[in-house]
């Protein structure tokens, strides 16, 4: 049961330094959203595509690759890397008070909230709507895989990525919005159990079985560096999204409301550098938008998102 409850919160995910960022020929993007690259001492890297994309007005779109856990690094890097767009777009599933936090938040920063405590009272709202919002993108996680997690030296991008910006623009359904297209969907099941739900096809019965009996003896030997490649290979055996009601209203829907955020912002604004932040799962379709929209795809940055060293993580970490 723990096998199969890891499996499918890794796979949940995708919705999942120095050279972090690898420049790659494009070919194999947008049909590859994740790739696994072998390094030296057997280490392993799980990679995620940062897509550049221009237009003949001179703007500059970065398609940005997110998967929901990591490595530490990953994230850091990724705060240095929107700081340097005049935009951001980000996917989110939260509620208004989440966001109202953040902005209260972005005040601190600024001076304009000087009070202790009234800052203290800020942070704590902000850190109990973020750990509510956390449920859509990592419910169903239990005690024990929690504890395997923080083994494994990964991190959730909510903890590290800083979404108190000026320049971040919340782009994404409100969590009210998603349960109503999904009643209209016809769809009756709790929105924790629909949300961590991507359909995967992992190579074959045979492979899989192979894959959960490594996993269960790497877990029982505490071998957490082998049980963190074989996430990184099941990672990367997930399929693109299907054509199913869920998939709909999870991928392609929400990009549509992302996009009309982007239409309405772009409009009227002066800014011509600028980064869509999503779940990888969503990049294929947010491409063709953007081919539609008058948009060429320039090059692609393969990102290490994740590695298998846990010893590197930690020499990381220490720097």
């Amino acid at each position: 049961m723990i096998i199969k409850q890891i499996t499918c919160f890794f796979t949940a995910c995708l919705l999942i330094t120095p050279s972090l960022a690898q420049d790659q020929p494009n070919k194999d993007f947008p049909n590859q959203i994740l790739k696994i690259e072998d390094k030296a001492q057997g280490e392993k890297q799980l990679q995620v595509p940062i897509a550049s994309y221009s237009h003949p007005n001179g703007n500059t779109v970065h398609l940005v690759g997110a998967v929901h856990i990591g490595d530490g690094s990953y994230y850091h890097y990724l705060n240095d890397l929107f700081d340097t767009y005049d935009l951001l777009f980000y996917e989110l599933i939260t509620n208004q008070e989440y966001l109202d936090s953040l902005q209260d938040k972005i005040k601190i920063k600024k001076g304009q909230i000087k009070d202790i405590d009234d800052i203290k009272a800020i942070l704590k709202d902000e850190a109990n709507n973020r750990e509510t919002g956390d449920i859509f993108m990592l419910s169903g996680i239990g005690d024990r895989i929690k504890d395997i997690i923080n083994h494994l030296n990964i991190s959730y991008q909510t903890n590290i990525v800083d979404y108190a910006k000026e320049h971040f623009v919340h782009a994404d359904m409100m969590d009210d919005e998603l349960i109503k297209r999904y009643s209209n969907a016809g769809a009756d099941k709790k929105l924790a159990e629909i949300l961590p739900m991507l359909k995967t096809n992992l190579q074959g019965a045979q492979d899989q079985t192979i894959g959960q009996m490594g996993m269960l003896l790497a877990l029982m030997l505490e071998d957490y560096e082998s049980v963190k490649k074989l996430f990184i290979e099941m990672l990367c055996e997930t399929t693109t999204p299907d054509g199913n009601e869920d998939q709909s209203i999870l991928i392609r829907e929400r990009n549509d409301v992302c996009m009309d955020i982007f239409d309405k912002t772009m409009k009227d604004s002066s800014a011509k550098n600028v980064g869509i932040f999503y779940g990888c799962a969503h990049l294929p379709d947010f491409h063709r938008q953007l081919l539609q929209r008058g948009y060429k795809l320039d090059k692609v940055n393969w990102v290490k998102a994740m590695s298998s060293s846990l010893k590197k993580q930690k020499d990381e970490i220490n720097k």
